[in-house]
């Protein structure tokens, strides 16, 4: 039984829909930048190659690891038809950050998905569960700090960056996670006895969780998606 985290569902519910949608889901190379130990394979029921700067011990089998910087990604210009990146464009320093998104888009032969939390909406999310992990006796972690550090970006900030990039095509932007449903799956995920209860469900019924959270994107929501096509 693998350890999922529930708010992974509202995140990744988002691209397994763009991928199918697409008919990506099951070919072409997928790279996801910022994977983790875990990453998208669990989801699609596929090998993906993943970039991050360490893996656990214990990883996902369907990830084929490689270590690396998001700046500086060690593959050929579009040696992959998708570029997936999650929850890390606010991890790097205002200042880099439209030199990875560049990087990220350049090793893509198709399009790039683009997610991470965004604005005003996010910032006030943030500091509730700050505030929440405080009243519990929990220690802020090392993401959530680097979230106050470094600043959330703001969509006209990432929407700037990428559509100065050359041969970028359209940008869409999508919202994703309804900020109260990212309120109650974040504090799920760091709530022991939730977890326990809810992990057989979620790996039993992957397909049937990820398809309730693609419906939660309504009202002020904490994520953003940025699809950026390759122009022709």
């Amino acid at each position: 039984m693998h350890t999922f985290l529930l708010n992974w569902f509202t995140r990744y519910a988002f691209v397994v829909g763009v991928l199918r949608e697409r008919g990506v889901a099951s070919r072409g190379r997928i790279l996801e930048v910022g994977s983790g130990s875990f990453g998208l394979g669990a989801f699609i029921d596929r090998t993906v190659v993943g970039v991050d700067g360490d893996f656990d011990a214990e990883r996902h089998p369907l990830l084929l690891p490689v270590r690396g910087h998001a700046g500086q990604l060690p593959f050929r210009d579009g040696s992959f038809e998708v570029v997936v990146s999650l929850d890390l464009i606010e991890h790097v320093p205002r200042e880099r950050r439209a030199e990875v998104m560049a990087e990220m888009f350049r090793l893509s032969s198709s399009f790039l998905i683009m997610g991470c939390p965004v604005g005003e909406v996010a910032e006030r999310c943030d500091r509730a569960f700050a505030a929440w992990l405080k009243r519990a006796g929990k220690e802020v972690p090392w993401w959530l700090s680097e979230h106050f550090e470094r600043g959330v970006p703001t969509e006209h900030e990432i929407v700037s960056a990428l559509r100065s990039i050359p041969s970028v095509g359209d940008v869409e932007v999508f919202p994703n996670e309804n900020a109260a449903v990212h309120m109650a799956a974040i504090v799920a995920d760091h709530t022991p006895e939730v977890l326990e209860v809810l992990m057989p469900s979620l790996n039993e019924h992957c397909d049937e969780w990820l398809r309730l959270c693609s419906e939660a994107s309504f009202g002020e929501c904490y994520r953003q998606f940025f699809v950026v096509q390759r122009s022709e």
